[in-house]
């Protein structure tokens, strides 16, 4: 097992520029100098020096599928998605999280893919079990990695084990089944509890799980609601899916208690947070808040999850934030809740500590898009050529998933996010304007001077110190040495 302790080390600020405006040398000569922040430095996990997880696993950002919204034919879902797997790859892809793909319940329900009727089979609507080692088997010639998704927490109510193993369900004083929380579609499942614990359905669960794994060769699980089981199960568990091959494990849960059990946990302060700071709410340097608390809390080789959108969000935002709750709006698209920032936003989410996920359709354009049956189509989106350079670098660059991290003061912290990702010789900047407004950046350190090439232009750049940036609102600059 890793060690698992952080070192923070919190280093002498440097020189911050008294406030610019756009680009004015009048106002700027009588501009009188801001308040000195602190500059940081991460210089271990989650930075990630040592990462968590598979060695496969540690430069492959996450891909998650819905396969209910490609629209394919029934019965050929699996079939159908093998053309989109190479298109994936290209994009710059490694990981791919398939939502549930069990039978689904049908007393009480309403066709929720988190309704689990069988964990031992797969949903007909999507194909055959053949179909689907097939698809499996495709991904791992390309390179690719499957995550089943898992609902330990609660199955259907016509679920066979409410029939066959009643004692593996939690029961109310009348000895009735209870339901799941506040979904009346599930019935809540009773692992017990220090001293009691439920040993026939730890083995049942677990012998279903390692299930996918010896007989479809899954690469790992994302685990639904992972909070609601004991983390003493988790515990358990991990060691005997690793028994038969790595895994790769992602929790949603944010807890750092789920390290090590789990290779990744979600991370709900930073979205909320960014949603603050798109609606002008939060300043910038907000972000430091969230990384330097992630850095106290939780244990060395955890990764984060770095995300806009994925299902529970992309129709209410409010279903998983942990922090203020946001404004509702029903119906609109991803652009509008990001006040036109998603790009930058984006580009924070690969390039900070921790692995970037993807949300089926959001490389079909900065606004709410269903994913195309077409795999091809993705070619013609005005967005391929930016998630292709973005994540393909993550993929080739150290510095960005298991290199130190530095922030960098400029004279605009509450509007530009400026940091240093750093690997032996591999260097990111990244340089992001998270404001509607154009302003000119100006920023200083050491390790800036040389020659730079940028991520989306492939533009050269030679900075000196110091280094005058100006960018458009919500624009950014990703530059690799």
């Amino acid at each position: 097992m890793l060690t698992r302790v952080y070192v923070l080390s919190v280093i002498a600020s440097i020189m911050l520029y008294g406030h610019l405006s756009t680009g004015n040398a009048a106002e700027t000569s009588k501009a009188k100098p801001a308040p000195v922040p602190h500059d940081f430095r991460l210089t271990s996990e989650l930075t990630t020096k040592v990462v968590a997880g598979p060695a496969w696993a540690k430069n492959l950002p996450i891909y998650e599928v819905n396969l209910d919204q490609y629209k394919f034919p029934r019965g050929q879902a699996f079939m159908a998605f093998e053309s989109h797997l190479p298109v994936l790859k290209e994009m710059g892809i490694g990981i791919i999280w398939l939502m549930p793909l069990h039978p689904r319940g049908e007393k009480k329900a309403f066709g929720s893919p988190y309704c689990v009727r069988d964990y031992l089979d797969l949903n007909p609507a999507f194909g055959t079990k053949a179909d689907f080692k097939h698809l499996v088997q495709r991904a791992h010639e390309l390179g690719l990695h499957i995550l089943m998704d898992w609902v330990p927490n609660h199955t259907s109510w016509d679920n066979a084990w409410i029939t066959q193993h009643p004692e593996f369900y939690q029961h109310d004083a009348q000895g009735n089944i209870t339901q799941a929380r506040s979904w009346r579609d599930v019935a809540q499942l009773n692992y017990g509890h220090p001293g009691s614990w439920n040993q026939p359905l730890w083995n049942a669960m677990r012998d279903a799980m390692t299930y996918w794994v010896k007989e479809y060769d899954i690469n790992g699980y994302r685990c639904d609601v992972a909070a609601g089981v004991p983390i003493e199960f988790w515990n358990w568990l991990r060691p005997q899916l690793d028994a038969l091959k790595p895994v790769f494990m992602l929790a949603e849960a944010n807890e750092p208690r789920h390290h090590p059990a789990f290779d990744m946990t979600y991370e709900w302060t930073m979205p909320s947070t960014i949603f603050a700071l798109a609606a002008g709410k939060q300043p910038a340097t907000a972000i430091d808040q969230v990384l330097l608390k992630e850095a106290k809390d939780y244990p060395q080789g955890a990764i984060r999850m770095r995300f806009l959108d994925n299902h529970d969000w992309h129709n209410d935002p409010n279903v998983w934030a942990d922090g203020p709750r946001l404004d509702r709006l029903p119906g609109s698209s991803v652009l509008q809740r990001y006040n036109g920032g998603i790009a930058p936003l984006m580009i924070l989410c690969a390039t900070l500590p921790g692995k970037p996920l993807l949300y089926n359709g959001q490389e079909m354009g900065h606004e709410k898009h269903d994913p195309p049956a077409d795999a091809t189509a993705r070619h013609q989106s005005p967005v391929w050529d930016f998630y292709r350079r973005l994540y393909g670098h993550y993929q080739r660059d150290p510095a960005l998933y298991e290199g130190e991290f530095q922030k960098l003061v400029t004279n605009h912290d509450d509007k530009v996010y400026a940091f240093m990702r750093q690997r032996d010789q591999h260097h990111v900047l990244v340089v992001l304007n998270l404001s509607p407004e154009p302003l000119t950046c100006i920023l200083q350190t050491g390790t800036l001077p040389g020659v730079y090439s940028e991520l989306f232009t492939d533009a050269p750049q030679t900075f000196t110190n110091p280094v005058q940036l100006p960018l458009e609102p919500w624009g950014y600059r990703v530059y690799v040495q």
